[in-house]
C-alpha cells in the first residue's frame, strides 16, 4: 500500500501531466488552425475555392497535419464564426475560401501598374514595392500579376534616394525643418551631373506634388535665395533632414512657422 505522502506524490504528477497534455492539445489546435487559416488567405478567393476533402489532403502534404473528416468542418466553423472572412459555397462538398483582401485583382493591377511607370521610383525600388504590394493578395493572384506587370520597359530615376526622399520631406514639412540634399541634372551629352558644384543645397520645403509624369516639391533655397519647385526624381542621395526651422517666403502664410 502506498503511505499518504506517495498518494499525494504520484496525485501531484499526475495532475501536472494532464495540464501538460491539456496543453500540448490546446497547442495543437490551436497550430492546426493557424495553419488552415494561413492557407486560405494564401491560396484562396471566390474565384479559387477549396473543399474540406481537398484542405485535408493539402495540409497533411504541405505541414505534415493528420485531420478526422469532422475536425476539419469543426475547425472552419470555429473560422467563420469568428469574423475571420471564413466564407463558404454550399453544395455537396461544401467550398470554403478566404473574403478579406483589402483589394480586388484589378485595383492591384492599377496600382501595380502605376509604380512600374513611375519615373521618380527607381528599377529597385519598383520591384520591391511591386513585390509587398502582391502580398496584399493570394497567391494565384499574384502569380497572375507578375507575368502582366514589367517595370523594364519604362524610363525610370537613376535617383538613389527614392522613396526614402518623400518619407523625409514629409517629415520636414510636418515639422517645419529645412532639409539637406543632392541635386542631380543631365549634361548636353545626357551624363548625370551633380549641381552646386556637387555641394549640396539648403532648402526648405512646403509641398509635394505631381504633375505630368513627375513628383515635384516646392522650396524654398538658401543658396539661390529663391522659390523653386524641383524633381524627387533628381534628388540624388536621401535628403538630410537639419534641425533649423524652415523659412517662410516674403508673401507667404503657413500656420506653424516662424518668419
Amino acid at each position: 500500500l502506498l503511505s499518504r505522502r506517495h498518494k499525494n506524490l504520484l496525485m501531484s504528477r499526475c495532475h501536472l501531466f494532464l495540464v501538460l497534455i491539456g496543453k500540448l492539445l490546446s497547442s495543437s489546435s490551436i497550430l492546426r488552425l493557424v495553419y488552415l487559416y494561413q492557407y486560405l488567405i494564401q491560396h484562396t478567393d471566390s474565384e479559387h475555392q477549396l473543399s474540406t476533402a481537398e484542405l485535408t489532403r493539402i495540409l497533411k502534404e504541405k505541414y505534415g497535419i493528420t485531420y478526422a473528416r469532422n475536425t476539419i468542418s469543426n475547425d472552419l466553423i470555429v473560422l467563420r464564426e469568428s469574423d475571420l472572412h471564413i466564407c463558404y459555397t454550399a453544395s455537396t462538398q461544401n467550398k470554403y475560401y478566404y473574403d478579406g483582401q483589402p483589394f480586388e485583382l484589378g485595383q492591384l493591377k492599377i496600382l501595380a501598374d502605376a509604380i512600374a511607370a513611375a519615373i521618380f521610383i527607381n528599377t529597385y525600388i519598383s520591384r520591391q514595392l511591386i513585390a509587398k504590394l502582391l502580398t496584399l493578395t493570394n497567391e494565384e493572384n499574384a502569380m497572375q500579376l507578375r507575368r502582366h506587370v514589367d517595370v523594364e520597359g519604362f524610363v525610370k530615376s537613376e535617383s538613389r534616394a527614392g522613396y526614402g526622399s518623400v518619407d523625409v520631406v514629409n517629415s520636414a514639412i510636418d515639422l517645419h525643418r529645412k532639409i539637406q540634399l543632392n541635386y542631380a541634372d543631365y549634361d548636353a551629352e545626357k551624363n548625370l551631373i551633380l549641381m552646386n558644384n556637387g555641394l549640396p543645397y539648403t532648402v526648405s520645403p512646403y509641398e509635394l506634388f505631381w504633375d505630368g509624369d513627375f513628383y515635384y516639391m516646392r522650396e524654398f533655397c538658401d543658396e539661390r535665395m529663391q522659390m523653386r519647385n524641383i524633381r524627387l526624381d533628381r534628388i540624388f542621395e536621401e535628403p538630410m533632414l537639419l534641425n533649423e526651422i524652415a523659412a517662410l517666403p516674403l508673401g507667404d502664410r503657413h500656420d506653424g512657422f516662424v518668419q
